[in-house]
């Protein structure tokens, strides 16, 4: 686990990934904390016994684990993924590679690294979403087409974001809700800021005394422009480049400055 750790940390750096070791209570005689912790970094925790059952407050009182389990936890410290280390033993490669991958989906699913996290309407990131996000978008899902957007390998991120929805996908939805928000109809609401959340966490419960080592998108509401649900690209006319006499760019959510309707219906002639 401490090479999968730094593994993780070397190659996907923006994902906030922690290994914590947990050791079951009644199972640290002396010495053997320091035991297995010598010569590795990984966090290593001793459960307790807060309630005087004689048994693990998280071990078996929260999670109810079995030796050598791995815990994937999401940002509220919720259970969202079980592997045991004794049936799927790391030193397989490809057991290495889904424990690794499970441990980055869920890295991917509560960060959503591809979103703007500051204004997820704001693809280019420049403080006001305006037809120019929309235009980002299109230009690059008729260039690239639809896609899974992958772990990111960079330290920062930076535009165009284009994941919209938080799916970690590009598709035509993440245009719609752009467009929906400009039309004045918000599909989701504001979106919260989940790189602040918790880290997702993978929690390796096993007592000291007995270590072994080895070796369909939600439907979104109707909007003004006629674009099948299920298309793969889109065409459109891309707009000159305004002059300052009608300048395109709108102040976020202020309505005064929004794209006139004769801007659309001279762009978008299916409006």
């Amino acid at each position: 686990m401490d090479r999968l750790q730094g593994e993780l940390e070397s190659t996907y750096p923006i994902l906030n990934i922690q290994i914590v070791g947990i050791n079951e209570f009644g199972q640290d005689p002396a010495g053997a904390n320091d035991l297995m912790t010598a010569n590795r970094t990984t966090p290593w925790l001793q459960d307790g016994d807060s309630n005087g059952n004689q048994t693990s407050d998280v071990w078996y009182d929260k999670w109810n684990v079995t030796y050598r389990d791995v815990i994937v936890l999401n940002g509220q410290n919720e259970m969202t993924d079980v592997y045991n280390l004794t049936s799927h033993d790391l030193g397989v490669a490809e057991n290495y590679a889904t424990m690794r991958d499970k441990l980055i989906a869920a890295a991917m699913t509560e960060q959503k690294p591809w979103q703007n996290h500051r204004d997820r309407f704001d693809i280019n990131d420049d403080g006001f979403v305006v037809a120019n996000d929309v235009l980002v978008l299109i230009n690059d899902i008729n260039a690239n087409g639809a896609r899974d957007l992958p772990p990111p390998t960079t330290a920062t991120m930076s535009a165009p974001f284009f994941d919209t929805s938080g799916d970690n996908y590009f598709s035509p939805i993440d245009v719609l809700q752009v467009i929906n928000f400009i039309e004045g109809v918000d599909p989701e609401g504001e979106s919260s800021n989940a790189s602040d959340s918790i880290l997702p966490a993978a929690m390796i419960v096993a007592p000291t005394s007995t270590a072994q080592t080895s070796s369909e998108v939600a439907p979104l509401p109707a909007v003004s422009v006629n674009v099948p649900s299920d298309v793969s690209a889109f065409s459109i006319v891309v707009p000159p480049q305004a002059s300052s006499a009608t300048p395109l760019a709108a102040e976020r959510r202020d309505v005064d400055k929004t794209p006139s309707d004769d801007f659309w219906a001279e762009y978008w002639p299916s409006r």
